[in-house]
């Protein structure tokens, strides 16, 4: 009769490479490890089993992050490549759709400088937008009607502006 007794190896660690073996289904090195730690546990210590299954955890997840950067650094030099190809081999349908986006881009800068100094129009006159007072008076020039409005500063001079003939 043989013991063939499981022992239960780190949790955290088995957790690491559950992470490692989502990514590679076909292959899963969790079973290869829990033998081993098993085999290791009975003919040695216990804390030497640990030891050697953390050390050969931690030993995969760096292979395996160095692999995941080094294939996303090939693949995005494929992409530049090929987009290069592309660039070179339809000049004319590549210049007009870096021109649209340069357009795009830039009008869109614009309006967002635009955007930023109406939200900061407060803020510039007064110093805090909380305390800004914005009057809406009526304004006459050339016999037509017009309403202006402007920020509080001298109150006293633009309130006797505020009869209008007409």
């Amino acid at each position: 009769m043989t013991d063939k007794k499981r022992f239960k190896s780190p949790g955290l660690a088995k957790k690491l490479l559950r992470l490692l073996s989502a990514y590679h289904e076909k292959h899963s090195i969790i079973e290869d490890f829990e033998e081993t730690f098993s085999e290791i546990t009975r003919s040695e210590r216990r804390f030497k089993a640990e030891f050697w299954y953390w050390s050969n955890t931690i030993k995969s997840v760096l292979g395996y992050l160095k692999m995941i950067v080094s294939w996303r650094f090939t693949m995005f030099r494929n992409h530049l490549k090929i987009a290069y190809r592309n660039f070179v081999r339809h000049k004319l349908y590549s210049f007009i759709n870096v021109s649209g986006l340069a357009i795009g881009l830039s009008i869109c800068m614009i309006i967002s400088l635009w955007v930023l100094r109406e939200l900061s129009y407060d803020r510039w006159f007064c110093g805090n937008g909380d305390s800004c007072i914005h009057l809406h008076f009526p304004d006459c020039q050339n016999g037509l009607r017009q309403t202006c409005e402007q920020p509080a500063i001298r109150i006293g001079q633009k309130a006797r502006i505020l009869v209008c003939r007409q």
